[in-house]
């Protein structure tokens, strides 16, 4: 059940953009980040998150009981503890879009995540803050400049700009 959770918030909800928050060429390895992750909890290994790394370039490859679903992209460091995986899905409906995952790697080698709050992201299309379209399944796509993007992302209070995805293991 939390797989199908988490495909569904990658594949088509939650906050995309047309334009990744920092260009690639920019982008600096990550090197913890590379290894099979596993959920921790209820759901152990019910799927495993692939992340490798060529240079600045990650691969992140989605394995379990269906087909995989595989991004590519890089990391934004927007602040010392805001790091920001930028990712296109190398579907071809994936529709080229970015979608931001933040993460951070904890002193006991776990790896936790966040989505950007569709609900918060919402609220600032209303309010005229932010531009973007809402998609057919709740998702947002920003049409905004990354400045723009990254200026919200870091002056909105941290527990409602970004929703807690998930938190996962190293896989040994």
């Amino acid at each position: 059940m939390r797989r199908v959770l988490l495909l569904v918030l990658l594949a088509s909800c939650g906050v995309e953009a047309t334009k990744a928050l920092t260009p690639a060429s920019s982008a600096k390895a990550d090197p913890a980040l590379v290894g099979a992750w596993v959920p921790t909890g209820k759901d152990k290994e019910e799927f495993v998150i692939n992340v490798t790394a060529k240079g600045a370039l990650v691969r992140v490859e989605l394995t379990g009981d269906k087909d995989p679903m595989l991004f590519e992209g890089h990391v934004s460091v927007l602040a010392a503890d805001v790091k920001i995986l930028n990712l296109r899905s190398l579907d071809p409906k994936g529709g080229g879009n970015v979608l931001f995952v933040r993460y951070a790697v904890n002193a006991d080698g776990s790896l936790e995540t966040w989505l950007v709050s569709d609900k918060h992201v919402k609220k600032a299309l209303d309010a005229g803050t932010l531009k973007g379209t809402l998609g057919q399944y709740g998702g947002v796509t920003l049409d905004e400049s990354p400045e723009k993007i990254t200026a919200f992302l870091l002056k909105e209070k941290r527990d409602e700009v970004f929703e807690k995805l998930a938190t996962f293991k190293k896989k040994p």
